[in-house]
């Protein structure tokens, strides 16, 4: 179990930056400094005191997105002109978008605050979002993010975790880091939090009607959320965009559910879709986002425009 409040604090120096960065004419001429330096991963973490921040995908509706102070997302949408820094990252939405089009249902698991949730909604006005998060505070801010897009009728936003048991988690009630989490799990523990009910998929089985895509995002959880989820899958045979961390410990037992399902296996990568036999090899997180769907290669080509690298 992870205690988030001992394991997430930042220094006294990133608190008092952060602190003098809170002061919209300090940050403001800070900001119009750092326009002039190029875009990097460190220049992606500045908070930025402004409003929503607007961006637009190919043949999508506008979108706006609180947060540039305290939401990595938002944050990267700033600083790169609508667009997420790596290539990669890029490709992922532009794939859930692209499925999703063709989708009666998009399940969003580990939503952070409603990204591609928003973009997938945008896109098609008749799908079903469902999105499920466990940090509270991450929550109210996609129900924010919601609102200022009009998208009540469209997105669904649970907060409950995903996984193969029944139960619940504790979530503190504030990480006091003045951002918001992005690597809360399921193994979360705080004495001081809030209860979160954990649940199965499966039970959201009248949700899923159709052809179904989903996201998940859950910090080496994956293994849980789709051992929560063998009706689902059986119903509607979902395409997943699923983050794979080098670290994790379940490489092997997910490679052998989606080899026991037939899903093809593919490394979302800056330059396309990388076959791959398995999941074990993974050595490293520069691209880590993953593809398993039980499409052709044929259908990914020809009706999404991916280049397949083998």
């Amino acid at each position: 179990m992870t205690n988030y409040l001992i394991e997430k604090k930042r220094s006294i120096i990133k608190v008092f930056l952060l602190f003098l960065l809170s002061f919209k004419f300090i940050n403001n001429l800070f900001i119009l400094i750092l326009k002039f330096l190029p875009n990097n991963q460190y220049k992606d973490r500045v908070p930025v005191i402004t409003g929503p921040v607007a961006f637009k995908f190919d043949n999508i509706d506008l979108i706006k997105m609180y947060g540039a102070d305290n939401c990595y997302i938002a944050k990267q949408l700033y600083w790169n002109k609508g667009k997420l820094r790596d290539q990669q990252d890029n490709l992922s939405i532009k794939l859930a978008i692209d499925l999703s089009s063709q989708a009666q249902h998009f399940f969003d698991i580990g939503a952070y605050t409603g990204f591609f949730s928003l973009c997938v909604a945008a896109k098609n006005k008749n799908i079903k979002v469902v999105a499920f998060e466990i940090v509270p505070s991450n929550l109210i801010q996609f129900l924010n993010n919601i609102f200022i897009n009009d998208l009540v009728s469209s997105i669904e936003p649970r907060l409950v975790g995903l996984s193969d048991k029944e139960g619940h988690i504790n979530i503190p009630i504030t990480f006091g880091r003045g951002v918001l989490e992005t690597s809360v799990a399921l193994d979360s523990d705080s004495i001081e939090g809030i209860k979160i009910p954990t649940t199965k998929l499966d039970n959201f089985l009248n949700s899923s009607s159709g052809k179904g895509v989903w996201k998940i995002d859950v910090e080496t959880f994956e293994l849980s959320v789709l051992n929560g989820a063998k009706e689902i899958i059986k119903k509607t045979s979902p395409d997943i965009i699923c983050e794979v961390l080098s670290y994790s410990t379940e490489k092997n037992e997910l490679t052998n559910f989606l080899k026991e399902r037939n899903y093809l296996i593919y490394r979302i990568t800056k330059n396309g879709l990388l076959k791959l036999s398995s999941l074990n090899n993974i050595t490293n997180d520069d691209e880590k986002d993953y593809l398993f769907t039980l499409r052709s290669e044929t259908d990914l080509v020809n009706l999404f425009k991916l280049n397949i690298i083998t």
